[in-house]
């Protein structure tokens, strides 16, 4: 282990209590993962090497419309780089679910989308339909600790396999 006392983690402790071991992640309809490779705070939109003023944008536009936006890298190491993002869009409603990748220049390009219309449903005419299933594994462990414990091992053990299909 990583100098973590395994018997103390999150998950460990909610065995031991017997409660269910869902995870901590929020739960929403409809979520907006942006790609930003490079370390994260707790809140990744506000304490990462995104722009802060555009990470709290993002929460604004998002706020009351039940999109959720996250960040996202591939699993590995994470330095920064400069180019495009990828931005996966996910609408998980049942017998309606789609996700789309679309590719931007800027996180900032998302707020130009209609984050009511995305929790409505409504496919962005921008970017492709992705067919099958894509992985997010939390590995933030400044946001909860059972994700860098048990998380990162787990997306390096999916990118394995495939690593077009995961992400953190």
């Amino acid at each position: 282990m990583t100098g973590i006392d395994e018997a103390r983690t999150c998950s460990a402790l909610s065995r031991e209590l017997g409660e269910a071991l869902i995870g901590t992640a929020p739960v929403a309809r409809t979520w907006v993962a942006i790609e930003q490779p490079g370390p994260w705070g707790r809140d990744a939109l506000t304490g990462s090497h995104l722009d802060p003023e555009v990470g709290t944008a993002l929460q604004r536009w998002a706020d009351g419309t039940g999109v959720k936006v996250v960040l996202v890298r591939r699993p590995g190491r994470h330095p920064d780089h400069e180019g495009r993002h990828a931005v996966l869009i996910a609408h998980a409603a049942p017998a309606a679910s789609w996700l789309r990748l679309l590719t931007v220049d800027a996180p900032s390009a998302v707020l130009t989308l209609d984050a009511a219309a995305l929790a409505a449903g409504v496919i962005p005419a921008t970017g492709i339909t992705l067919p099958g299933g894509t992985a997010l594994v939390c590995t933030n462990g400044r946001r909860d600790r059972c994700c860098a414990v048990r998380g990162r091992q787990l997306a390096l053990e999916l990118a394995d396999t495939d690593p077009d299909l995961v992400w953190e």
